[in-house]
């Protein structure tokens, strides 16, 4: 039973009874599908993580149901940095600060341990053919377990088991979105072709372990104050990421795809950590904010909340641009020809450096800088 839940062909046919398959088959059944591609293969790249993969396969050579493939691409993204920066952004800025701040530690310590995972396990991809890998994204990292199953899993429970201690409403209806949440990104990575369905329940089990072990910690710790009490927080936020990041499993090439996303959620979590310790002051700021939200009517609050949104979007990007280019560029002239020719040494002496700075900023910028400018702008 288990053995087969790590076959290829259960993803050819779940993604087939999504109504994705490659067009032009004489048949629609699995075995049709394992025999006409097998002919493909032999002209296929073998990856470095072991998998097959046609890099000539387009949308045109599939067909589906367009329904079921913008849910399941909509879904996948909801585990993306993009979306995640957005929803905890929007979270940071209306709802619960402390929260969030406590939600970038879990899911920091969920990716760094996923991903090491990863890279330890070394497991590859779904071949494609005969699975149709629709996402090219994430193709050329390990499989096992599937990192967007952790995320789909720890930010929504994260956000609802923080909020729900500062906040009334109801937790079956918030469980019940959050379940919806996780299960619609798990499934997604099957459907677009990038996990076994193993991946996934590897993913799910192992992030349940953390959840248990992270959560009842991070809830007791009062963290905002020992953020701006503590005499070494500046130092161990600089030092933890940096010894994480060097403990972390490089043992192939592809390990450094993993590496430079595990740099980008350590970044996040330090800058998080240090803009808490210089905005003690924020703290007012977002309680005079709520109490002033209670008192508007609910079409004003909805556009409060856009603009608080609007302006602190326009900042983050801001800060992403300028601190890429400025990362980017630095270590490119500082660093010897030899060191960033190569893609690989490229990654490693600038990527890493570049995602652990900038998002450290950007973190920094939305606990810290945003608040400032929303009172600047008459938002607070």
């Amino acid at each position: 039973m288990w053995d087969k839940l790590g076959e290829k062909e259960l993803v050819v046919q779940f993604q087939q009874f999504c109504g994705l398959r490659w067009k032009n088959h004489k048949s629609n059944d699995i075995h049709s599908d394992l025999e006409i591609t097998k002919s493909e293969t032999k002209s296929d790249k073998c990856l470095q993580n072991g998998g097959l993969e046609n890099s000539n396969i387009q949308t045109s050579d599939f067909e589906y149901n367009s329904v079921v493939h913008v849910l399941f691409y909509l879904s996948s993204a909801l585990g993306d940095e993009q979306v995640l920066i957005a929803l905890l952004s929007f979270v940071l800025w209306n709802i619960d600060e402390k929260a969030v701040i406590k939600a970038y530690l879990s899911l920091a310590i969920s990716l760094y341990l996923g991903q090491g995972a990863k890279d330890t396990f070394l497991a590859p991809r779904p071949p494609s053919p005969p699975v149709i890998r629709v996402e090219k994204k994430y193709a050329e990292e390990y499989s096992t377990p599937s990192t967007h199953a952790m995320i789909g899993l720890v930010v929504p429970f994260s956000l609802v088991y923080y909020t729900h201690e500062n906040f009334e409403y109801n937790i079956y209806f918030a469980v019940f979105i959050a379940s919806i949440y996780s299960s619609l990104v798990a499934a997604s990575r099957v459907y677009l072709g990038m996990h076994y369905v193993t991946d996934v329940i590897y993913g799910i089990l192992f992030e349940i372990i953390i959840i248990m072990a992270v959560f009842p910690i991070l809830k007791e710790l009062q963290i905002e104050i020992w953020c701006q009490t503590s005499p070494n927080i500046l130092s161990l936020v600089v030092v933890c990421p940096v010894m994480l990041l060097y403990l972390y499993p490089t043992s192939t090439p592809m390990s450094y795809n993993t590496y430079s996303d595990t740099a980008l959620v350590l970044g996040c979590a330090a800058g998080a950590l240090v803009g808490l310790r210089f905005s003690a002051h924020n703290e007012t700021l977002m309680s005079q904010f709520l109490v002033k939200m209670q008192q508007i009517s609910t079409p004003k609050l909805i556009m409060f909340y856009a603009l608080r949104f609007s302006v602190g979007t326009v900042l983050l990007a801001l800060t992403r641009i300028v601190s890429k280019w400025c990362v980017t560029s630095s270590l490119s002239k500082m660093l010897p020809s030899y060191r960033t020719a190569k893609p690989l040494n490229y990654k490693r002496h600038v990527e890493v450096p570049h995602k652990l700075i900038t998002y450290g900023l950007v973190s920094f910028n939305a606990i810290y800088l945003a608040p400032q400018f929303f009172k600047h702008f008459g938002l607070s």
